[in-house]
């Protein structure tokens, strides 16, 4: 797994700081975050951009996402159910120690993936009572053309506060 040979190697560079590290995905990415989370990756801070956390939900938004999970996700037509939950961070986030904040920043325009998936996000962190904070740019799309700069000025913020 890529991620887990990074987090071995972060060490070994002279300018990191293995006690200060944060991660940050988009679309895909925060999914594949949530994952590398899940699977032992430790970070002290995560921010997630457009992030898919209920693969299933999702479907019945963008349902075309279908041809692109049968394309990526291994053996997903024999149980596409486990596959989806699989990768479900919404599903199962409730069973990982976070004890890190995540930002969640979603444009509210995404015809991609819906700000929905943020939103609920949110909702179940604050029902887990884990620090967070949601961003959501009423105007804005999935690569948030209209707020980049504000966005990334929110992320490095998020990591200078929390690393």
């Amino acid at each position: 797994n890529d991620v887990f040979n990074l987090a071995k190697l972060i060490p070994t560079i002279q300018q990191a700081d293995p006690n200060r590290v944060g991660m940050l995905g988009a679309s895909r990415g925060a999914m594949q975050s949530y994952l590398s989370i899940k699977n032992g990756v430790e970070v002290k801070a995560l921010v997630t951009v457009a992030g898919n956390t209920d693969l299933a939900t999702g479907l019945t938004f963008r349902p075309e996402m279908e041809n692109v999970y049968t394309q990526r996700i291994p053996n997903y037509e024999q149980d596409k159910s486990s596959a989806l939950t699989a990768r479900s961070a919404l599903l199962w986030i409730d069973e990982l120690n976070v004890d890190f904040p995540i930002l969640l920043i979603h444009g509210e325009k995404d015809k991609r993936v819906g700000a929905f998936h943020s939103i609920n996000m949110a909702n179940k962190l604050i029902e887990l009572n884990i620090a967070h904070e949601l961003i959501l740019y009423p105007e804005d799309d999935h690569n948030l053309r209209i707020n980049r700069q504000q966005a990334l000025s929110e992320i490095t913020d998020w990591f200078q506060k929390h690393l």
